[in-house]
Order: C-alpha cells, then structure tokens, then sequence
C-alpha cells in the first residue's frame, strides 16, 4: 500500500518503550525495545523497532563555539543526538489475528535535550 496514510489520528495510536538502559557514551536512556500500536479507521497495526547497534552519537554540546558555549555550559545545557539501527517489524491485524507481517532493517533517531534525571 504504498502512498497511502494508515494513520492519522494520533489518539488512536500507543506508545510504550521497554528494556531501556544508559547509552555508554552519552549517559542518555535508550528503549532498546519501541512498539506503537495503532487502532483506527484503517485497522490495527502494530510496528515493532528492536535496536541492535548505535550508529551515530553526537552531544551536541560540543558542536556550539564561543560565546555560545559559555552560555550553553551555564544554562546547563546537555542534549544529545543518537541514531540507531534495527529490525523493523510491521504487523497488519485482522481481528486478534495478524493477517500480514514485514520484517526488515531500520534505521532510527532519539533527539535528547534534556538533563537525564538523577536516581
């Protein structure tokens, strides 16, 4: 189906995040496990991301220069960019059942602007 919009309505779709750990380099939590499921007009779909690599980290504190640094320091300012690879699973339901399944790579990102929160 391509071209076509399954989704549209964002009170219709879930999210939820498992297995979520520290990334080495950056500090920032990373769900190495992502499902949204959505119900709507179109059907039920459910798209699976399982991470397997990091392929890209960039704090981006170290991509501002001179004044703009100091303030970013003093702001405390801490955001990170990290890219992910995976296997992508999208599930087509019929009812309960799953009438359709892909399987393939995917490539994904998590923009992260914020302090990660002390435990």
């Amino acid at each position: 189906m391509v071209g076509v919009i399954l989704a549209d309505d964002g009170s219709s779709a879930r999210f939820a995040a498992s297995d979520i750990q520290p990334d080495e380099e950056t500090g920032k939590p990373v769900a190495r496990h992502l499902v949204y499921d959505y119900r709507g007009a179109a059907g039920h779909y459910v798209l699976t991301f399982q991470h397997r690599r990091t392929i890209l980290r960039l704090k981006l504190f170290e991509t501002i220069k001179g004044f703009m640094a100091l303030l970013a320091r003093l702001a405390g300012f801490d955001g990170a960019f990290l890219r992910f690879t995976g296997d992508l699973a999208i599930d087509r339901y019929d009812g309960e059942q799953v009438a359709e399944s892909y399987h393939d790579d995917a490539i994904w990102e998590l923009a992260y602007f914020g302090k990660v929160p002390k435990s």
